[in-house]
């Protein structure tokens, strides 16, 4: 049976201290909002020029904001989700089954 993406995920992260495993999935969660960012402004057929017109945000830190190269300021990240006309919510997963991988990172947070 070919590896799943979770599987790959889980092997890449065992040897991860949890400090590490903490950074890592950070960095995923603001790669899945860079990319949301992205996704909201085409949706509304608008280039990165557009959008600088509109946030008062240079087209090159959306540029940088959208590829993940950069991490935007609270204060920019307001900018654009008022200009994009988007909220940006924090929903807890109603589906998520907590697995063995994601309980033993608890695990090893608490125990830092």
């Amino acid at each position: 049976m070919a590896p799943t993406w979770r599987s790959f995920v889980a092997e890449v992260e065992d040897g991860m201290s949890p400090a590490e495993l903490l950074d890592h999935r950070a960095r995923a969660k603001a790669l899945g909002l860079c990319a949301e960012l992205a996704h909201a402004r085409k949706a509304r057929h608008l280039t990165q020029a557009a959008l600088t017109r509109i946030s008062g945000v240079t087209q090159c830190e959306i540029s940088r904001i959208e590829s993940g190269l950069t991490s935007p300021t609270t204060a920019t990240l307001t900018r654009l989700l008022v200009a994009l006309d988007v909220d940006l919510r924090l929903v807890p997963h109603e589906d998520h089954v907590e697995t063995s991988v994601e309980a033993d990172f608890a695990a090893r947070v608490k125990a830092g």
